[in-house]
């Protein structure tokens, strides 16, 4: 069954933090959704999250915040209709392993790994000099980067020890643990914590498989080198193209030749991103 008629999710966000995740779980459902661009802690998204935090949708009466919680959500909405099994059932073993996993993905890889980076070093420096962040001063802790890096590493050793069994987290079958997963990679990829890793090859191979396949159009004929935003929807309706993300698969099942321009499109690796073919 398709979901092409069905009306757009509406996502408020920016395409290179977690509102990525949504746009990715709507294209593997192939559910129609629309990009509103919008900072956390703007006045915009206080108005729609009391937390100030992105990413946030409305889905007709419904508005959810929280990446993990939307996911859930569209997944457990949508996928019956799409043919698809991205989050296993309520009250089955597969969804406990579901929820366990994404607690450590969430909470120790991310929360006390990553973003415990993020507040302490990066933010600090940035808050300090932001207006819209006036009001999230956070302090500058350089001590705090070894230990958030030591919980990283401990808690994706755990998650590593199943990608050695299996081809994706949950198992042989793709799932949103999976889109959570692999933009924690980005991220710990551009804090070069994956290199050097004992796990780096289990890691780098499941990277490789699943991750967001970028691209930019390198057209000299039409003077043409574009990285588009999600921001920019009348450029993407005007080349008559379509947003590409996600795995592999998905790139393996679109349809490359609904872009005219698309022979002139080479394939780059551009980090956190989101380009269009």
């Amino acid at each position: 069954m398709s979901l092409r008629n069905t009306p757009p999710v509406k996502i408020y966000g920016d395409m290179r933090i977690r509102a990525f995740r949504v746009v990715w779980i709507c294209e593997e459902l192939g559910l129609p959704w629309e990009l509103e661009h919008v900072w956390p802690w703007s006045d915009k998204i206080y108005s729609l999250n009391p937390l100030g935090k992105v990413p946030v949708i409305i889905d007709g009466d419904a508005q959810i915040y929280e990446s993990a919680a939307i996911l859930n959500y569209l997944a457990e909405k949508y996928q019956d209709a799409a043919g698809l099994h991205l989050v296993p059932k309520p009250g089955t073993k597969e969804r406990a392993l579901y929820d366990q996993f994404l607690m450590v993905i969430f909470l120790d890889i991310e929360a006390l790994g990553l973003w415990t980076h993020r507040k302490f070093i990066d933010l600090a420096l940035y808050s300090s000099n932001s207006d819209l962040m006036n009001d999230l001063q956070y302090i500058h802790i350089p001590e705090a980067a070894s230990p958030a890096k030591v919980t990283f590493e401990r808690s994706l050793k755990i998650l590593a020890e199943e990608l050695k069994k299996h081809k994706f987290l949950l198992g042989d079958n793709f799932t949103a643990l999976d889109i959570h997963l692999l933009r924690d990679l980005e991220w710990a990829d551009a804090l070069d914590w994956l290199t050097g890793n004992p796990d780096e090859s289990v890691l780098r191979r499941y990277y490789d498989d699943v991750r967001i396949v970028p691209y930019e159009w390198t057209s000299s004929e039409h003077g043409l080198c574009l990285r588009l935003q999600a921001a920019e929807p009348d450029v993407n309706k005007r080349l008559g193209c379509r947003w590409v993300l996600g795995s592999k698969r998905f790139h393996q099942r679109s349809n490359p030749q609904r872009c005219p321009l698309v022979k002139r499109c080479r394939l780059q690796r551009v980090p956190n991103s989101m380009l269009c073919v």
